[in-house]
């Protein structure tokens, strides 16, 4: 889903407490995750793409 000439220009801050960052630390340590940005933007569309796939309407 690489759409090219969309620029970001929304931002949003979230805070983490120590826990929940040495989680992250941990899971981008051991999957040597580079780009910690990317990581959180398909983690959160990836939930919200599957939320709304599950509260579509079906026919049957």
């Amino acid at each position: 889903m690489k759409e090219k000439n969309l620029p970001r220009v929304h931002k949003t801050v979230i805070s983490f407490n120590d826990r929940e960052m040495a989680v992250i630390d941990h899971f981008c340590e051991k999957y040597k995750v580079k780009v910690r940005s990317r990581m959180y933007r398909e983690a959160i569309i990836t939930t919200i793409l599957r939320q709304l796939e599950k509260d579509h309407p079906r026919l049957f």
